[in-house]
């Protein structure tokens, strides 16, 4: 009765089977037998596999991807002495991980963005060191009452 009232009211009916996949069937598994007896020391449910501590064939692995990262900071914030500080760090790593007996894609990318980093910052001091002197001369020059 509902059903021809949902036709009238224009509601949806499922076509019917027409072969293409197989009529849905009753789920085989059997109900859930109810919660586990409370204890202390249940063992874990079947199926999840044991933690594990890493990849131990891998040593030196996190110490090159800190170099990435410091190699990429250093790069994207040249920052007087703070990039080139990072650069540093970062330098020093690529070369522990190396040491390590890592040698991946990561430690050749952080020992290169690392130096490019050094790089960087040292010609961003070096400008920033002209600039300020260029500025204090002018200043001199056009104000000479303000530095005698």
């Amino acid at each position: 009765m509902d059903q021809q009232n949902n036709n009238q009211q224009g509601g949806y009916n499922p076509p019917p089977y027409s072969g293409y996949y197989p009529p849905p069937q009753g789920d085989n598994t059997p109900p859930p037998q109810g919660y586990p007896p409370q204890g202390g020391n249940t063992p874990p449910p079947q199926g999840y596999p044991p933690p594990t501590q890493g990849k131990p064939g891998q040593p030196g692995k996190r110490i090159a991807i800190a170099a990435l990262v410091l190699g990429i900071v250093s790069i994207v914030e040249p920052t007087f002495l703070i990039g080139a500080v990072l650069a540093i760090i970062g330098i020093v790593l690529a070369i522990k991980a190396n040491k390590k007996g890592f040698s991946g894609g990561l430690l050749i990318a952080g020992l290169v963005l690392s130096i490019a980093g050094l790089v960087i910052n040292v010609v961003v001091i070096f400008y920033a060191i002209i600039m300020i002197r260029t500025i204090l001369l002018f200043f001199e020059a056009v104000f000479p009452f303000l530095f005698y």
